[in-house]
């Protein structure tokens, strides 16, 4: 399946980095959604915290998910305070979304 190096929302580009370094805006422990820098940013696997490709898929997924939310409540009617930030909310639909992109089946 793959980590992308960037894909687009509503016309914004998002870039995902990886990086060994401490999160810019705050520390997270796999990955971090940068709205400010338009960017995910995911720590590698290390001989330290080594990771597996799942993790670092779900990690990204979980990032994306909050890109999704975040641009998403926008134009939501109900109660939008501060979705994007809404950890398990955000968990669930990273890790629907990562089962159903792994999961996919082609003729």
């Amino acid at each position: 399946m793959g980590i992308p190096k960037s894909f687009k929302l509503f016309g914004h580009t998002i870039r995902v980095v990886f990086s060994a370094s401490k999160f810019d805006e705050e520390d997270g422990a796999f990955g971090f959604a940068s709205y400010r820098r338009n960017e995910i940013q995911l720590r590698p696997s290390s001989e330290i915290t080594p990771l597996t490709e799942d993790c670092l898929e779900q990690t990204f997924y979980h990032e994306l998910a909050h890109f999704i939310i975040y641009y998403a409540q926008h134009s939501y009617s109900g109660n939008k305070e501060k979705m994007y930030k809404d950890e398990g909310f955000i968990e669930l639909v990273g890790n629907l979304m990562h089962q159903a992109v792994k999961s996919f089946e082609h003729e």
